[in-house]
């Protein structure tokens, strides 16, 4: 049997890869993004598995084939008239994935791109503000800009090409590894990229991803029919299936090296001047010169693979109980594998949409023991920080992280609540201008350091994705935004929060018995910083699994 796996060189993909290789099945078809990184998914598979047969594919499967290899945005004026014309034949020969199909012929496709966050996160909303506010002089590149945002028409448009590219080369099984949106969260999920929360341009990736099912499940139940010839009734139509994991599927590799961002390297930037932040200014980020550069930011990390690397302390945070948690992509694979030699698992949302998610596992709960054991013992070996890298999201997380290992660097929570808050004050001053590392870490990924009464110590970074890193009035809104979602705070008042929290962690470790009805007790509860934080997004937050299955 020869299987094409789509997205085959990505974290699940070589997973899935994996499990047919070591069932038996030597014929296996690899397509993803690029050359590079399906020969060297192909490279790893040899080594453990010399004697399969492995081909590939490579480039952009919702493209034209003579335009596979071009950046999105080269490309965006055709991939929009494709979807807005009417579907013919010529749209789905110039297909790159009716081409690849066509060229291999396999009798089973697994496709473990993720369309809602390839198709949705373009956030719509803003580009149609933007089109709006300049109703007057409108560049045509605005208008496919928003075309491409809306995704429907280019979800419809994939759907379509797919299920003719199925009945024309006769696949006999389709599955789909699909997204829920938000790893199995609500609406309540406090893990976005600085949007408001709820996020609307997550919520649209979520709304895609819903209409992708839906889809998916009207091509489960059509006959062989065809969209553009008539229907052979020799044929059987293909059986479709979604797989849809609701959580964070981790881990990929565990390393200590350079920290990367949208691929580029994460810069480390010191900066001692306080910035007097005075109500009623205008600030203007441009026109500002803080922040001297001091080389690239090294770390350790824990890769997941599609979602990028995140630190110890945002991987503790992410995969705490109540929180996303995990599955392991050896999971999916090992059900994809099951579904696809016809062993029912229960998992497959086309037949049971309302109980086919995949939940956290014991297995992943387990894992994530052994991998934070590891992160620990690499984070001694390494002299290592591993507090945030702002690459998680929100902002809010890695504020509180750094706000949490700022009390940590100084006090032990139980003495903590019981010091002065003006002498704690002083020392998380005269710490954070003496700390270096702190102040590095801090201000590198885009955190400022908020002194009361105006204090603001910043960097002007090469990445620049928070909204304080814009222009703004310094009014009483913007900064108490700010103080809220993306800057460390260092005032008395905050200090008084952070005292009551710890004093509810405090109690709740008290009032603990040994049953099964807490969720936390003081073995597991060290009064690491992700751990704080998980706990502040549920109880303060309300960012909580509000269904645990």
């Amino acid at each position: 049997m020869k299987i094409l796996v789509l997205g085959g060189a990505g974290q699940v993909g070589i997973s899935i890869c994996k499990k047919f290789l070591k069932e038996g099945f030597k014929d296996i078809i690899i397509s993803g993004l690029t050359r590079e990184e399906v020969l060297d998914a192909i490279e790893k598979l040899k080594k453990e598995f010399p004697s399969a047969n492995l081909q590939y594919e490579y480039g952009n499967i919702f493209a034209r084939e003579k335009s596979k290899d071009k950046p999105k945005e080269e490309i965006l004026k055709e991939i929009v008239e494709d979807a807005i014309s009417e579907f013919n034949e010529e749209i789905l020969k110039d297909s790159h994935l009716y081409n690849i199909v066509s060229r291999h012929k396999p009798e089973v496709i697994i496709d473990t791109i993720n369309t809602a966050t390839a198709l949705a996160y373009q956030d719509i909303f803003k580009i149609s503000q933007e089109i709006l506010n300049s109703l007057d002089n409108i560049r045509v590149e605005k208008i496919y800009n928003l075309i491409a945002s809306s995704s429907i028409p280019l979800l419809i448009r994939h759907i379509q090409i797919l299920w003719e590219t199925l009945i024309q080369n006769e696949i006999k099984i389709y599955i789909k590894i699909g997204t829920t949106g938000t790893g199995g969260m609500g609406i309540n999920i406090p893990y976005t990229h600085g949007e408001e929360r709820p996020s609307r341009v997550l919520l649209a990736k979520s709304a895609l991803a819903g209409a992708h099912t839906l889809l998916l499940f009207l091509l489960s139940k059509t006959p062989n029919f065809s969209i553009l010839s008539k229907p052979n009734k020799d044929k059987r139509a293909p059986i479709i299936k979604e797989i849809k994991p609701a959580s964070l599927i981790a881990y990929k590799n565990i390393a200590y090296g350079k920290i990367k961002k949208n691929n580029k390297e994460l810069k480390l930037y010191d900066e001692e001047r306080i910035y007097r932040l005075r109500l009623g200014d205008i600030f203007d980020i441009e026109h500002l010169d803080y922040g001297t550069e001091e080389g690239i930011m090294e770390d350790l990390y824990i890769d997941t693979g599609e979602n990028g690397v995140f630190s110890l302390e945002e991987f503790r945070a992410i995969t705490s109980l109540n929180q996303m948690e995990a599955i392991t992509p050896e999971e999916i694979a090992e059900v994809v594998f099951l579904e696809t030699i016809g062993n029912s698992t229960s998992y497959d949302i086309i037949s049971a949409i309302s109980s086919a998610i995949m939940h956290p596992t014991y297995r992943a709960g387990y894992l994530r023991y052994r991998a934070i054991k590891i992160l620990e013992e690499l984070k001694q070996k390494h002299n290592a920080r591993s507090w945030a890298f702002e690459i998680l999201g929100p902002p809010r997380l890695s504020k509180l992280i750094m706000e949490a290992e700022l009390i940590k660097q100084n006090y032990k929570f139980n003495e903590f609540i019981n010091i002065d808050t003006e002498e704690i004050f002083k020392k998380l001053l005269d710490f954070v201008l003496k700390n270096s590392e702190y102040r590095k870490t801090a201000i590198s990924i885009g955190i400022p350091i908020f002194i009361e009464p105006d204090g603001l110590i910043f960097a002007k970074r090469e990445i620049r994705d928070k909204h304080w890193e814009s222009k703004w009035k310094a009014n009483e809104s913007n900064i108490k935004f700010f103080l809220n979602y993306e800057w460390i705070e260092i005032s008395r008042k905050n200090i008084e929060n952070w005292k009551e929290r710890i004093r509810e962690i405090l109690k709740e470790i008290e009032n603990n018995s040994y049953s099964s009805l807490f969720n936390r007790t003081i073995y597991d509860f060290n009064f690491e910083s992700g751990e704080i934080v998980a706990w502040i997004f549920e109880k303060e937050d309300l960012g909580y699994r509000y269904k645990l299955r």
